[in-house]
């Protein structure tokens, strides 16, 4: 998600009537707590799933998905990238 981009805007969203409005873009910084806390309601995980007999190759790729390598190919996608933990 980048904040220079500027075909792209950015709105602030609720997640009902009673709620706060919230963007993951405030003062030209990505807020990734507003995102994986779920306050910005319309953000989502994608999932990756394998059956019980995974073949080492896949678990590599999903070990390189989910390490630091990974999640920088993912922040320079403009995708958000997994919480610290």
């Amino acid at each position: 998600m980048s904040k220079e981009r500027k075909d792209v805007k950015i709105l602030h969203v609720k997640a009902d009537v009673n709620s706060e409005a919230v963007s993951p873009v405030e003062n030209g910084t990505v807020n990734y707590e507003v995102i994986w806390s779920k306050k910005y309601s319309i953000s989502r995980y994608l999932y990756c799933y394998t059956d019980q007999n995974v073949k080492p190759e896949l678990k590599a790729y999903i070990d390189f998905i989910i390490g630091n390598e990974g999640q920088e190919v993912v922040k320079q996608m403009e995708y958000i990238p997994l919480p610290v933990k």
